[in-house]
């Protein structure tokens, strides 16, 4: 049973499982199912299914730093399901990401379902669709609390639900708690968000996005190397992130504007956001 229960002093480092299939009801994850300990450089991949609160692709319930992790696990739950983390109360997650679909009834995002006093998402992105019915968004579905923040993240997939549904996130309880944070309103047929910036595709590949100026820049250089995509992480020579990368924009994508919206380009060349980055997990 992969599924561990929560330790106060647990820390998970360098610890990876792959081709997983988890099930359970509650604080269900695939690597960890609820940790007070810090979690870093960590990775999961399979499927996660739970019966009722806290379902995540990595972990369930992350009361901690979780950073330079991700997951490409399919996740399927209730209550506050996560690409990543189901909820967390009080943790970080930086420099961190995940791919897979999520889906679920309430509190369901691509990266963090649901969110409780003092949580943040920093430095962080989702590529995978999500779904579910209320409190739904690409990057997190319900910021529960008016002390919890967002910033410098994105979210690329698809979102769809019936109530408090947005491209980035679905409700959140801190208006303007999120900062420099994007998604795209083209992959995720959401034109709204009660939080972040909307971009185009186009836009979203463009570093210039990414780089408005002062505090609101990003640590984010351009690599020839990649293809065309929004940004994805780059590392050190010790594993350690050392910020983002993205493409440079090529001749077939026209300058982009660089907050209303609008764009002037041919079609742009397909995305790579959800390409497994692994370069920090050694």
């Amino acid at each position: 049973d992969l599924v561990r229960s929560r330790g106060l002093g647990d820390v998970y480092k360098r610890q990876g499982v792959t081709n997983a299939t988890v099930s359970g009801k509650d604080n269900v994850g695939i690597l960890v199912g609820g940790t007070y300990g810090n979690v870093s450089n960590t990775y999961s991949t399979g499927s996660v299914t739970g019966a009722n609160d806290a379902t995540g692709g990595l972990i369930g319930s992350a009361q901690t730093t979780v950073t330079s992790s991700y997951s490409t696990a399919t996740v399927a739950g209730v209550s506050s399901v996560g690409g990543l983390a189901g909820n967390g109360y009080g943790g970080t997650i930086s420099y961190s990401y995940a791919t897979g679909n999520v889906s679920g009834t309430t509190h369901v995002g691509g990266l963090r379902g649901s969110g409780d006093p003092g949580s943040a998402i920093q430095n962080s992105y989702a590529t995978g669709d999500v779904s579910g019915t209320t409190n739904v968004g690409g990057l997190m579905g319900d910021q529960n609390h008016t002390n919890g923040t967002i910033t410098k993240s994105y979210s690329m997939g698809s979102v769809s639900g019936t109530t408090d549904v947005g491209g980035l996130i679905g409700r959140t309880s801190n208006a303007g708690g999120t900062t420099y944070s994007y998604w795209d309103t083209q992959t995720s047929n959401q034109s709204a968000s009660v939080e972040g910036s909307g971009k185009t595709t186009a836009q979203m590949q463009n570093i210039d996005t990414y780089k408005p100026g002062g505090s609101a820049d990003w640590d984010i250089i351009e690599d020839s190397s990649l293809s065309a995509g929004a940004p994805i992480f780059r590392y050190n020579d010790d594993g350690t992130i050392g910020g983002w990368r993205i493409a440079p924009v090529s001749s077939d994508i026209a300058p982009v504007s660089s907050d209303n919206g609008n764009t002037t380009t041919a079609t742009p060349k397909p995305k790579v956001a959800s390409t497994i980055d692994t370069g920090g997990i050694r």
